[in-house]
């Protein structure tokens, strides 16, 4: 039998290795330990990588500090061009990554083509935004005093980056903080760090100065204590799970780091009688089940008026029922695999919860010919109906291809269900009122508001949860502002 080859395998090389990215060069753990990346369809191993800990984290944060006053001494139109070569590298090699980034992470391969496009598109957007760094002239109450405030890189910037999206979000923080002056830090997810070193592989084609940019890989409990207690760091940014967020904001907090925190949520979904059904149907099923519904932004709490709850029911199952369930790289595969066993036990468990509580759940969709799915972490798509907020799926991140239904009568009712949740990332509406869609937009207590369809995630607009879902904002001109300080200077005349 002749083996396929996938555009991804000589990314990797023949040895299956990637090293870490530091000061410019690839290094090796000093322990001279591997750590295995697998493949969520097969549970085969793609590669390895080093098992990184405090010695690298520690090296990797004194380089990208060395690195810094030469980095942020550059105008912006310099920075520019760094981030301008990037991007047209990444565009030459965009089907050789999204083809590893699917095989990483389990996505298919029109969604890893997307993701990959996204990261090109955010480092074209802050290319062109690390030449408008503007200060501001502020009049004095005195006439012989002039006030100015300017605006300068808040330093070293550390990230820590999920599994999800793992080279989407890697790109943008990357992008945003190193077009901002600063210099750059990030640890991947141990289940996909593949694709962001060959991120940092482009990193060096493109002539990146030595230490401006740095990637590590390893032990997440010792590189995150590093970057919470080395005194060079100024800056966390993280997207992942709120318990560990709040473990790194506490960490960060004794020594007064700033943080930039894009934690999980609990999405509400909101569907109004008034909606023409056929047209949202096919919005709701993408949000729902894109990436295998491993989104923090997805719909997890889907609340249909009562009036329309059975021919919507209905209707979306039609839909549901036609999604195939395969390997990303299948071109018939509409939704892949989880990312691990965690995963999946995470979503059975809280499917069985809510069958014990009295939900009806149904198991959907088909599998691609040929697949068996015992051999990856597939998880069926599923629809829970009957469904109620004591239900573990309606109080947790659900992070799977599962819609929960419920049912509600008016939109007071609705709106104060929505919000009985400590999270606050992303909610939906469907309406045609346009005054009941501000009304609510304004009272639903989240960071984004997606109406009719709209994923209220684009790279000109900021995106970023409330409450326990964190804070700080990613993308749009807040993207680059969470990484300047502002400085006064006030001039006596």
């Amino acid at each position: 039998m002749i083996k396929q080859k996938f555009p991804w395998e000589e990314l990797i090389g023949q040895d299956n290795r990637l090293n870490m990215f530091v000061n410019g060069k690839w290094i090796t753990a000093v322990n001279n330990e591997w750590e295995p990346v697998y493949d969520p369809s097969t549970k085969n191993v793609l590669g390895y990588v080093p098992q990184g800990g405090r010695v690298e984290a520690e090296l990797a944060v004194d380089s990208a500090s060395k690195a810094f006053p030469l980095w942020s001494a550059k105008s912006g139109r310099e920075r520019s061009k760094y981030l301008f070569r990037l991007a047209n590298l990444l565009r030459k090699e965009l089907l050789p990554i999204a083809s590893l980034l699917s095989a990483e992470s389990g996505k298919t391969l029109d969604e890893a083509i997307g993701e990959v496009r996204s990261a090109i598109a955010y480092i074209g957007w802050y290319t062109e935004e690390a030449k408008r760094i503007y200060g501001t002239v502020i009049p004095p109450a005195d006439s012989d005093k002039r006030i100015f405030v300017i605006k300068q890189p808040v330093g070293v910037v550390a990230s820590i980056c999920p599994f999800n999206f793992p080279f989407g979000i890697i790109a943008r923080k990357l992008a945003a903080s190193v077009a901002a002056g600063c210099t750059y830090v990030a640890k991947p997810a141990p289940e996909t760090p593949l694709t962001a070193l060959i991120l940092a592989q482009l990193v060096k084609t493109a002539g990146f100065p030595d230490g401006v940019i740095n990637i590590i890989t390893g032990n997440a409990e010792e590189i995150g204590n590093v970057f919470c207690e080395h005194p060079a760091v100024r800056k966390i940014t993280f997207t992942g799970s709120t318990n560990v967020g709040r473990q790194l904001a506490a960490k960060a907090a004794s020594n007064l780091k700033q943080t930039h925190m894009e934690l999980g949520g609990n999405s509400p979904c909101i569907i109004f009688p008034d909606v023409d059904q056929e047209k949202i149907l096919d919005s709701l099923l993408y949000a729902k089940f894109r990436n295998a519904g491993q989104i923090c932004g997805s719909p997890n709490r889907i609340y249909v008026h009562e009036s329309i709850a059975d021919e919507f029911f209905d209707r979306f199952m039609q839909k549901i029922n036609k999604l195939k369930v395969g390997p990303g790289h299948q071109e018939e595969s509409n939704v892949g695999p989880l990312i691990n066993q965690r995963a999946v036990d995470k979503v059975e468990r809280l499917v069985n919860d809510a069958k014990k509580k009295g939900a009806k759940t149904y198991v959907c969709g088909d599998v691609v010919n040929g697949v068996d799915l015992s051999d990856g972490y597939y998880y069926r798509p599923t629809l829970i109906r009957n469904a109620n907020e004591e239900m573990d799926i309606c109080k947790e991140e659900t992070f799977g291809p599962v819609g929960t239904f419920l049912t509600f009568k008016d939109e007071e009712e609705v709106i104060k269900r929505a919000t009985a949740t400590p999270y606050g990332l992303m909610a939906f509406v469907y309406s045609q009122d346009i005054t009941r869609v501000l009304r609510i937009s304004e009272k639903l207590e989240v960071g984004n508001v997606g109406v009719n369809g709209a994923v209220s995630a684009y790279i000109e607009s900021p995106f970023g949860g409330i409450k326990n879902s964190g804070w700080g904002r990613e993308g749009g001109q807040e993207g680059i502002n969470d990484f300047l300080e502002s400085v006064t200077v006030s001039i006596q005349l």
